[in-house]
């Protein structure tokens, strides 16, 4: 897509999309996409198929890929904190100045006390760039704390202020509004007739993925599944939201990076990986995770929470994967759900430097990690905040001799911090050190 205006918009219509031998590419790493491009996927739940191989299943109104999807698109300023407290039936705040955001921009509100569902999408109608004053379409419904100055100085550098995040982008993966079955894009490696191997390799950078996920189904918004072949993939600068269903689903799979990115809309879970080998989260923001029951003919008890690191089935070994210098906000019963490391390993980042906010539950739980041979003995979690969570800050209760928590900060949650072990027996010990947990703090609940 070279020499195109770069005030045309390039649209593509289909019910699927099928890269299996070819290569779907928008931009390029040197010259990123600087016009409009959307895909509008259409079709419902009871349209065919895609058939990709024998363990995928696909799906309809989907890009399918199992050779090569690449989309850069324009960077754009993803985020910012209020500068500002804002209240209810405002029009106007302030963020940072100096951001890319323009008139028509649609943004999102997190929460930022202990009502998890007090988040707003919106759309801009003015920002100022000098000055950093934001004024919206349509007033805001719920209170959102900020302030010019962050007290992060004062909570061992943890930045409270509500975040903003930026939905728009011009590179656009639109499921198309006639019903509420949402689009899919999955890359997956396929073993052919002839028993050659295609590898599945998906770059989606500064890509927006709208109205995504089909709901009651593991068909995410984004999805990686049996794509253990390829040297690097990756999601850079993007975001998903709007869906009804999971936003990020990375499974059986290896070698992906997903950073800098947002996951936003969705029900039962957010970020679920399961069974991968090097697989990282970095600056990723996960909010608005719902409970998916809405039918009473559905029965069974959901497994729920944000981010769902390998611990969506009992026993999942994960390899070489991490989650580092992330959010969650305003999801339900626990904002991570994650493995631990080994007992003295100060050097660990499969869980580092995250934060949980406004979560209906706990802000994490962390779990011995199956792939570590001495967890049966001792685990331990490090370097983990969170804050406003209607439970507790962080849960163990799983089967180990002994626990240590060490380098966490909880500030105004609505119950201490809740540290056990899964079993009986003597000589059985729980440690937490190096932490800080304090009362109430600014910001109104």
């Amino acid at each position: 897509m070279d020499d195109v205006d770069e005030h045309a918009k390039l649209v593509l219509n289909a019910h699927h999309i099928f890269v299996r031998a070819g290569e779907l590419l928008i931009g390029s790493t040197d010259a990123p996409y600087e016009a409009e491009a959307q895909i509008n996927l259409y079709g419902n739940r009871t349209d065919a198929q895609v058939k990709m191989s024998g363990t995928v299943e696909a799906g309809n109104k989907i890009i399918a890929n199992t050779n090569l999807v690449e989309f850069h698109g324009k960077q754009r300023s993803r985020m910012s904190r209020l500068r500002q407290p804002v209240f209810k039936s405002s029009t106007w705040t302030l963020v940072d100045s100096g951001l890319d955001w323009v008139a028509g921009d649609k943004i999102y509100f997190a929460p930022t006390n202990m009502q998890p569902w007090h988040h707003e999408y919106k759309e801009i109608e003015e920002y100022i760039s000098a000055t950093g004053k934001l004024t919206l379409t349509e007033p805001f419904d719920f209170y959102h704390y900020g302030d010019d100055a962050s007290i992060a100085d004062d909570f061992s550098g943890l930045d409270m202020r509500g975040e903003v995040i930026l939905l728009t982008r011009n590179i656009r993966v639109v499921g198309e509004e006639s019903n509420d079955w949402g689009c899919t894009i999955v890359t997956a490696d396929r073993v052919e007739a002839d028993r050659s191997v295609r590898t599945g390799t998906m770059i989606l950078d500064n890509v927006e993925v709208y109205r995504g996920g089909q709901e009651d189904t593991y068909k995410s918004a984004i999805r990686y599944e049996g794509a253990m072949r390829a040297t690097t993939s990756e999601v850079d600068g993007s975001v998903a939201w709007g869906g009804n269903a999971k936003p990020l689903i990375i499974k059986t799979s290896h070698n992906i990076n997903v950073k800098n990115s947002a996951f936003l809309g969705g029900y039962q879970v957010g970020i679920y990986l399961q069974t991968v080998t090097n697989v990282h989260l970095d600056n990723i923001f996960l909010g608005d995770i719902k409970r998916r029951f809405t039918n009473p003919n559905l029965q069974t008890i959901d497994k729920e929470g944000g981010v769902a690191f390998c611990s969506f089935t009992s026993g999942d070994k994960c390899f070489n994967s991490s989650v580092q210098n992330s959010i969650v906000a305003g999801v339900i019963y626990g904002g991570f759900v994650v493995p631990g490391h080994a007992c003295g390993d100060t050097t660990s980042v499969v869980f580092k430097n995250n934060v949980a906010h406004s979560i209906a539950g706990s802000g994490a739980y962390i779990f011995p990690d199956p792939t570590i041979n001495t967890s049966s003995s001792c685990y331990e979690g490090s370097h983990f905040s969170a804050y406003k969570c209607d439970d507790t800050p962080l849960t163990t209760f799983y089967s180990t001799n002994e626990v240590r928590m060490r380098d966490m900060l909880f500030v105004d949650n609505h119950k201490g911090v809740s540290l056990n072990i899964g079993k009986e027996g003597s000589n059985l010990l729980v440690q937490l050190s190096d932490s800080k947990i304090y009362g109430e703090v600014a910001g109104v609940n």
